[in-house]
Order: structure tokens, then C-alpha cells, then sequence
């Protein structure tokens, strides 16, 4: 495939149908209710569905702080960047980037994500992802 070729990863699957799933679920649950077997509501009094479509929220394209809309560049080919440091992190970002990728997923060590001194806990720099004192 070229880099200008539009990679769509839906092709070579039938349309979805609602319908048709919904008579699968329904099959499924056998006799069960849809909306108390699939359906939650959170805390705050938002009903959570198992399945969200375009056409129940015709209006979510306008919905504020959606920057340029929900589908504006479709898909996002990320990479996680794991260092350990800041020069192999970013050299690993330079190259997920050049080799395609459309953004980069930095995580950062152990010993930031607790919050913790480096000094006092060493064990944890560079420990699952890029030590960002170094950065």
C-alpha cells in the first residue's frame, strides 16, 4: 500500500446492521432483559448503552470542545513510547513517526506515576516507561 493510500479497515466486512445485532444479543440473552442485562446507569444518573450509533446523537459533531468534530482524521495509528530515557524515547517516537504512525503515546515511569523522588526510590526509574526527570 502506498503512504497515500487510505487505509480503511472496515473493507471487506459486510455493513453493519443494528437489527441484525440486536436479534443476535436477543438470542443470546435468552429471554433476558436487553435493558436491565446490558444497560447501566452510572452514579450520576447517565444511562450507558452496550452500543452506541451516529444516529443517537445527531448532534454530537456540535458538541462543544469537540476541536475539529469526532471523525476529523479518522483513524489514529499510535505507538507507546516506553524510554527508559529521553534519548531512546525519543528516538523510538522519530521512528514509530517516520515508519507512519500519526502520533505518539509517551508513558512515563513508575516512579512518576507514583509520585515519588527519584533518589529515594530507584527501583522505579525506568521502570515500564520513560523516566521523565530526565526529559
Amino acid at each position: 500500500m502506498s503512504a497515500d493510500a487510505e487505509m480503511r479497515l472496515a473493507d471487506g466486512f459486510a455493513e453493519a446492521d443494528y437489527d441484525a445485532w440486536r436479534d443476535l444479543v436477543d438470542k443470546a440473552l435468552k429471554g433476558a432483559d436487553f435493558d436491565r442485562s446490558l444497560t447501566t446507569e452510572t452514579d450520576d444518573g447517565f444511562r450507558l448503552q452496550p452500543l452506541y450509533r451516529s444516529e443517537d446523537r445527531p448532534d454530537a459533531m456540535l458538541a462543544p470542545a469537540s476541536g475539529r468534530g469526532v471523525t476529523a482524521g479518522a483513524w489514529d495509528i499510535r505507538q507507546a513510547v516506553t524510554g527508559p530515557d529521553a534519548a531512546s524515547a525519543n528516538a523510538q517516537m522519530v521512528e514509530d513517526l517516520a515508519e507512519g504512525g500519526a502520533s505518539a503515546l509517551l508513558r512515563f515511569d513508575a516512579c512518576f506515576r507514583q509520585g515519588a523522588m527519584p533518589k529515594r526510590r530507584p527501583d522505579l526509574v525506568a521502570h515500564r516507561g520513560a523516566a521523565i526527570h530526565t526529559v
